[in-house]
C-alpha cells in the first residue's frame, strides 16, 4: 500500500509540473491518478481542481464542472465554488441558476467573501430573483465598499437590472473613500456613459421623426470632476468653397 502511495505521489508531482507546459500529458496523468484514488483527500481535491483548470483552458466546461464538483465534495471551499459558478457563466450553454446556486454555497462557506456576494447578486439578476439580487449586491458593498474588483461586478448587477442611479450613488461613496483610485473613476465614467446613452435612446424613441440629433452623445472632459453633456445638432450637407491665396 505504501508503495502504491509513493507511486501516486510521484505521478502527482510529475502531473503538476506537466500542467504548466504539457496540458495534454498532464490531463492523462491526472486522470490515471484520480482513477487509482490512493492519494490523501486534500491532494485528490487539488488534483480535481488542477484537472478542471486544464479543461477550462480548452473550453471543456462540462468536464471542468465535473471535477470542480468532485473537489468540493472532498474539500468544500468558497474559492472552488466560485470557480464552479464561473464555469457555468462562461459556458455558452451554461445556466445562470446553477451559477447562482454555486455562488450561494460560496457565501455560506465564507460569508466574508465579497466577490462571491457580488457575483451571486449579478447571477440572481439574470435569473429574475430581484430580492436575492438586491440583498447580495448590497451585502457585497458593505463588505468591500471601495474594492474596485467587487464594485465592477456590483455595477454590472445594478446595470443589468436597470438601476444605474443606485450604481452611481454607490460609486460616489466609494470614490469618497478612495479618491485616488483610477479603477473607481473608470467605473464612474462607465456608469455616466450608460446613463447618457439610456437617456438618449429614450429621447430618440420619443422623437423618432427628428433628424436634428446625432446618433451619439459626447461627454466632454476627462478630469472626473466636471463633465458637460453635449447634444450636438446634426449639420446638413452644403457646398464648400475654398479661398485661394494669391
Amino acid at each position: 500500500m505504501s508503495r502504491m502511495l509513493n507511486l501516486s505521489w510521484m505521478a502527482w508531482s510529475r502531473a503538476r509540473v506537466a500542467a504548466v507546459i504539457e496540458p495534454a500529458t498532464a490531463r492523462r496523468q491526472l486522470e490515471q491518478i484520480l482513477a487509482m484514488a490512493t492519494l490523501p483527500e486534500s491532494q485528490l481535491a487539488e488534483a480535481h481542481r488542477t484537472l478542471a483548470g486544464l479543461h477550462l483552458r480548452s473550453a471543456r466546461y462540462s468536464e471542468a464542472r465535473r471535477h470542480l464538483a468532485a473537489s468540493i465534495r472532498l474539500e468544500p471551499a468558497a474559492t472552488t465554488c466560485r470557480r464552479l459558478a464561473q464555469a457555468w457563466e462562461d459556458d455558452p450553454y451554461g445556466d445562470d441558476r446553477h451559477a447562482a446556486g454555486a455562488y450561494r454555497r460560496a457565501t455560506r462557506l465564507d460569508p466574508s467573501d465579497a466577490i462571491a456576494w457580488a457575483a451571486l447578486g449579478r447571477a440572481a439578476v439574470r435569473c429574475g430573483l430581484d430580492r436575492l439580487a438586491n440583498r447580495a449586491l448590497r451585502r457585497a458593498v458593505r463588505l468591500a465598499p471601495a474594492n474596485a474588483e467587487v464594485l465592477a461586478i456590483v455595477v454590472d448587477g445594478f446595470r443589468e437590472s436597470g438601476r444605474l442611479a443606485t450604481a452611481q450613488r454607490i460609486l460616489s461613496q466609494a470614490r469618497f473613500r478612495d479618491p485616488q483610485s483610477t479603477a473607481i473613476r473608470d467605473l464612474i465614467n462607465r456608469v455616466r456613459y450608460e446613463m447618457v446613452r439610456t437617456r438618449y435612446n429614450t429621447c430618440a424613441i420619443g422623437n423618432s421623426t427628428s433628424t436634428n440629433l446625432l446618433p451619439f452623445v459626447r461627454i466632454v472632459g476627462s478630469d472626473g470632476e466636471r463633465h458637460v453633456i453635449r447634444r450636438d445638432k446634426a449639420s446638413r450637407p452644403a457646398p464648400v468653397s475654398l479661398r485661394l491665396r494669391g
